[in-house]
């Protein structure tokens, strides 16, 4: 889950913030299910001896899609996310290409 992304930011969020975020985990379970789902495909896909363009590119849209949806989720619940919140490309110990894990 995304609290242990977080590790010590989640731990020292005041109380209404961190129910906050806890909502917007719940609300948002099935995106973030669909996100890694999403991306464990594309993976294999890629990793295959003869990856289908197509097939990649699609999943690329479906990805984005995913994802502008769990950033309006953030927004109507008041959640920061995106570069600089600590959620991104870099951040929590998962650096690398791929930007969220979430």
């Amino acid at each position: 889950g995304m609290t242990g992304a977080m590790g010590p930011r989640y731990q020292a969020m005041d109380p209404d913030t961190r129910a906050k975020y806890d909502s917007f985990l719940a609300d948002t379970e099935e995106i973030r299910r669909e996100i890694a789902t999403k991306r464990a495909e594309k993976q294999a896909l890629m990793r295959s001896t003869n990856p289908d363009p197509e097939q990649a590119a699609q999943l690329t849209r479906e990805l984005l899609s995913l994802r502008s949806q769990l950033m309006a989720k953030a927004d109507e619940a008041g959640i920061a996310f995106g570069p600089g919140s600590g959620h991104g490309c870099g951040h929590g110990g998962r650096g690398g290409h791929g930007g969220n894990r979430w």
